[in-house]
């Protein structure tokens, strides 16, 4: 909480002083050193990142962090060079195939041998023959995380293809 507020009040650059001595003082209360990395703060969103992608009206390439980058409108993410918005089609059609390359790498991952590291050879398996376990590479946890990072996008931007493609992944169990 710390953090984040120390953080918001930054943004006004009149209150510099001001959040200076209230840092020290909260710093002071806690007992953390104010040089420390205790109450450097971290941004809450997931990076998402979509390479190279071409602005229609200067032709820059840049790398997109679809969570953080500047906006003109729903789903019109702003280039940093000249301003100009990217093609909205072009970047759903980038981030339905992240989610297809995600979906597709969950689905083809290797199942190791906790034990040996040894690849599972056969559906059957259940044990590996040193009587380890097997494991997944890719936790559900991780996969479920794209997932909810993907789902976050829809509403806010208007994807509806995004959305579509979403909710026939979702129904399938992991």
């Amino acid at each position: 909480f710390m953090r984040a507020l120390i953080q918001i009040f930054q943004l006004e650059d009149t209150l510099k002083d001001e959040v200076a001595q209230l840092r020290d003082k909260i710093c002071q209360k806690m007992k953390v050193s104010q040089f420390g990395n205790a109450i450097s703060f971290e941004s809450p969103c997931f990076p998402l990142v979509l390479r190279d992608v071409t602005c229609p009206c200067c032709q820059v390439a840049a790398h997109v962090d679809v969570t953080s980058h500047p906006i003109k409108g729903p789903g019109f993410w702003a280039c940093s060079n000249c301003g100009g918005a990217y093609d909205k089609d072009a970047m759903q059609a980038r981030l339905v195939e992240l989610l297809e390359s995600a979906v597709q790498a969950w689905q083809a991952q290797e199942v190791t041998c906790k034990k040996c590291r040894r690849l599972r050879t056969s559906h059957l398996q259940v044990f590996c023959d040193c009587y380890g376990r097997f494991k997944l590479r890719f936790s559900a946890e991780d996969f479920e995380l794209v997932l909810r990072m993907l789902r976050s996008l829809v509403a806010p931007h208007d994807l509806p293809w995004l959305g579509e493609a979403l909710e026939l992944y979702e129904r399938v169990p992991l």
